[in-house]
């Protein structure tokens, strides 16, 4: 598999947070086409400071000491060895996937989420999932050509986000022990499904999603999950919630359910909103119940 990789440095404040985050691009050409992945992290330590220039100081003592220097050069002095930089930070990664309308539309929203996590001590991984023609099929008004495309793309999704694992676990700066997914809505069904297939998903988060078809009926044991959704929800109303926990315990797993009552589709995107504000620190939370102690 070939990474390619792309880079653009950016610094900005985290809302509520002092630090900066660095963004940069990352692309990969998986067996289903061209990935595109932003990653969002602190930014990289100061680098050690310069070693004295031993010479120099030398040059400048003065030359009554210089005099009492052995004639030798075997006796001089060598400078001590460069020490090397040290590795990056092994931080815990999330890698996020996004929701029916694609990742564009809603951009900034994933973004901001994606940097309020780079906060609490996370790295993140915002991974678009479509193809050109995925992102134009799903993007047209007609519920049942979506749902076509959904079908026959689940398969191809999973395994652009596979691979996308694939990629990171051997990122020098990716513990592949702590990787969780975290999807929104379409990318919730996503994220369960992939974790059925990828015992390397650590923990798991879905945002108003649910049980995709071919996990249903299969004795598949999913990681720690969280499932976060809003009661009023309309579109995957709350039942889908209630079946993903039952599903998970029934199969010997861990199901935390964390319900909103009055909140609606994609109301985790909000966050200047209270409920919004709310599941966010709870996903916090969890991520770091089941990530940091690994």
């Amino acid at each position: 598999m070939a990474l390619a990789l792309t880079l653009a440095v950016l610094a900005w404040p985290v809302p509520g947070q002092a630090s900066g985050v660095e963004k940069s691009e990352l692309s990969f050409d998986s067996s289903d086409g061209r990935v595109t992945m932003t990653r969002f992290a602190p930014p990289p330590p100061p680098p050690p400071a310069p070693e004295p220039d031993e010479s120099k100081a030398a040059a400048e003592a003065p030359r009554a000491q210089k005099s009492t220097a052995s004639r030798f050069p075997g006796d001089a002095k060598q400078p001590a060895p460069k020490r090397p930089p040290p590795p990056p930070p092994l931080l815990p990664a999330v890698v996020v996937l996004h929701g029916q309308q694609g990742l564009d539309p809603l951009r900034a929203q994933y973004e901001t989420y994606a940097e309020w996590l780079v906060g609490r001590g996370f790295q993140v991984y915002l991974l678009d999932y479509y193809s050109r023609p995925d992102a134009q099929a799903m993007a047209l008004d007609d519920p049942q050509i979506r749902r076509e495309r959904y079908d026959q793309r689940l398969a191809g999704w999973t395994q652009r986000v596979r691979e996308a694992l694939t990629v990171l676990s051997k990122r020098q700066d990716v513990d592949p022990r702590r990787i969780a997914l975290l999807g929104f809505s379409q990318g919730g069904f996503l994220a369960v499904n992939v974790a059925a297939q990828d015992p390397r998903a650590a923990a798991l988060v879905c945002l108003y999603g649910g049980l995709p078809a071919p996990v249903r009926g299969s004795a598949r044991k999913l990681p720690p999950t969280l499932i976060v959704h809003g009661q009023a929800d309309t579109i995957v109303p709350v039942a889908e919630a209630r079946t993903l926990q039952v599903f998970i315990t029934r199969s010997g797993g861990e199901a935390v359910l964390d319900l909103y009552p009055g909140q609606g589709h994609g109301f985790a995107l909000s966050l200047n909103q209270p409920e919004a504000k709310a599941g966010f620190d709870k996903t916090v939370r969890f991520l770091d119940s089941r990530l940091r102690k690994r």
